[in-house]
Protein backbone atom coordinates (compact mmCIF):
# COMPACT_ATOMS: atom_id res chain seq x y z
CA UNK A 1 0.00 0.00 0.00
CA UNK A 2 1.16 3.66 -0.63
CA UNK A 3 1.78 5.57 2.67
CA UNK A 4 -1.29 7.50 1.48
CA UNK A 5 -3.62 4.70 1.32
CA UNK A 6 -2.37 3.31 4.78
CA UNK A 7 -2.94 6.04 6.40
CA UNK A 8 -6.82 6.49 5.29
CA UNK A 9 -7.25 2.69 5.84
CA UNK A 10 -5.50 3.16 9.43
CA UNK A 11 -7.94 5.81 9.89
CA UNK A 12 -11.15 4.35 9.18
CA UNK A 13 -10.40 1.49 11.28
CA UNK A 14 -9.92 3.92 13.94
CA UNK A 15 -12.87 5.52 13.34
CA UNK A 16 -14.91 2.37 13.12
CA UNK A 17 -13.49 1.37 16.21
CA UNK A 18 -14.51 4.02 18.04
CA UNK A 19 -17.62 4.33 16.77
CA UNK A 20 -18.32 0.87 17.70
CA UNK A 21 -17.29 0.92 21.14
CA UNK A 22 -19.75 3.95 21.45
CA UNK A 23 -22.30 1.67 20.69
CA UNK A 24 -25.10 1.15 23.93
CA UNK A 25 -25.22 -2.47 22.80
CA UNK A 26 -21.18 -2.55 23.64
CA UNK A 27 -21.65 -2.56 27.27
CA UNK A 28 -23.98 -5.78 27.33
CA UNK A 29 -21.74 -7.69 24.98
CA UNK A 30 -18.23 -6.45 23.92
CA UNK A 31 -17.86 -9.09 20.63
CA UNK A 32 -18.90 -6.01 18.68
CA UNK A 33 -15.76 -4.54 18.66
CA UNK A 34 -14.38 -7.92 17.37
CA UNK A 35 -16.72 -6.71 13.86
CA UNK A 36 -14.05 -3.98 12.83
CA UNK A 37 -11.18 -6.38 13.24
CA UNK A 38 -12.16 -9.30 11.49
CA UNK A 39 -13.02 -6.82 8.49
CA UNK A 40 -9.77 -5.65 8.73
CA UNK A 41 -7.76 -9.15 9.19
CA UNK A 42 -10.09 -10.91 6.47
CA UNK A 43 -9.06 -7.88 3.91
CA UNK A 44 -5.17 -8.64 3.93
CA UNK A 45 -5.90 -12.28 2.44
CA UNK A 46 -7.95 -11.24 0.04
CA UNK A 47 -5.48 -7.90 -0.93
CA UNK A 48 -2.62 -11.28 -1.07
CA UNK A 49 -4.76 -13.29 -3.47
CA UNK A 50 -5.51 -10.12 -5.66
CA UNK A 51 -1.98 -9.02 -6.08
CA UNK A 52 -1.15 -12.81 -6.91
CA UNK A 53 -3.44 -12.88 -9.73
CA UNK A 54 -2.93 -9.79 -11.08
CA UNK A 55 0.94 -10.29 -11.47
CA UNK A 56 0.00 -14.03 -12.74
CA UNK A 57 -2.89 -13.49 -14.87
CA UNK A 58 -1.74 -10.15 -16.29
CA UNK A 59 1.45 -11.23 -16.70
CA UNK A 60 3.35 -8.11 -15.78
CA UNK A 61 6.74 -8.61 -15.16
CA UNK A 62 7.60 -4.55 -14.39
CA UNK A 63 6.51 -2.00 -12.64
CA UNK A 64 4.99 -0.66 -15.68
CA UNK A 65 3.30 -3.40 -16.59
CA UNK A 66 2.02 -4.12 -13.48
CA UNK A 67 0.54 -0.38 -13.33
CA UNK A 68 -1.21 -1.26 -17.10
CA UNK A 69 -2.33 -4.25 -15.52
CA UNK A 70 -4.04 -2.40 -12.84
CA UNK A 71 -5.67 0.18 -14.78
CA UNK A 72 -7.92 -1.96 -16.96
Amino acid sequence: MGSDLFGSFAESSCAALVICSQLPTFYNNSSYILYPVMIMAISIPFCMICSVLVVFAAKAEDYDGLSNALKV
